[in-house]
């Protein structure tokens, strides 16, 4: 079956449409093959579109991607996982060219839920995302060592969280768009630990009476949050770990993490 722009069927036909196993082809290249029912891709199948050098192939649903499936990009980026209506939609891996990954939750083609990135320089988070940008509670690794943990917004830290530091040193307090603000306590070693509030990473106000009303009051405030955020995160590793159970069943997350 031809058709006048160029576009051409091949495959099996009846009742007046595509039906069963086919080839349809388009004059720019691009053409879509698999198993079809109603004209429409239905099954197994694949794609492929020239003009980006975009190819797909897993399970469609009314010439929608749905189900498992691989996509790749020219230029060499890849994601392999659940589709829902032509979108990434559950759990998958995309890797890019540089070596980078994600392996997690998805919705709308966008990095939503929970899920762990690696980026080519050795940096990890894990944790929750919204609109593929780090929203929520995780932990953030840095190859030296450095490690966050605690509350992030749109990819900085933010609200209350944890950083810790080579040779014992920890910063535990307050954050806002990335940077130390509010209440926080700088520990640079054991016992010595500056108490105050901050701006911009630099310490404003110290608090040094230690008997003092106030100063309790600030620590115990600290300390609140810190277990609460612990309690968080510990609550967001265990969802993690038990998404992963379900989609990737003889993995551990702390394989992950090495």
């Amino acid at each position: 079956m031809t058709w006048s722009d160029g576009t051409y069927y091949e495959g099996s036909w009846a009742y007046g449409q595509a039906e069963g196993e086919g080839l349809l082809s388009y004059s720019n290249g691009n053409f879509m093959k698999g198993e079809f029912r109603y004209n429409k891709l239905n099954g197994k199948g694949e794609c492929f579109n020239n003009e980006i050098n975009y190819k797909y192939n897993g399970q469609w649903v009314n010439d929608l991607q749905y189900g498992q499936g691989t996509e790749t990009w020219s230029d060499g980026s890849e994601y392999l996982g659940l589709f829902e209506n032509g979108n990434k939609e559950g759990f998958g891996k995309y890797c890019w060219v540089d070596s980078s990954y994600y392996i997690g939750e998805w919705k709308d083609n966008k990095i939503n839920g929970l899920g762990i990135y690696y980026w080519a320089d050795g940096r990890k988070y894990l944790g929750e995302w919204k609109q593929s940008k780090m929203n929520g509670y995780g932990i953030f690794f840095w190859k030296d060592g450095r490690i966050y943990k605690g509350y992030y917004k749109d990819d900085k830290k933010h609200d209350f969280g944890m950083y810790f530091k080579s040779e014992g040193k920890k910063y535990e307090g307050f954050w806002e768009n990335g940077s130390q603000r509010n209440l926080g306590r700088y520990t640079k070693s054991e016992g010595n630990c500056k108490l105050g509030v901050w701006n911009e990473n630099t310490l404003v106000e110290q608090f040094s009476d230690e008997s003092s009303q106030e100063y309790e009051e600030k620590i115990h405030e600290i300390e609140l949050a810190i277990d609460e955020t612990n309690h968080r995160v510990e609550e967001v590793v265990e969802n993690i770990r038990e998404c992963f159970a379900i989609y990737l069943p003889n993995s551990n997350i702390e394989d992950f993490l090495q």
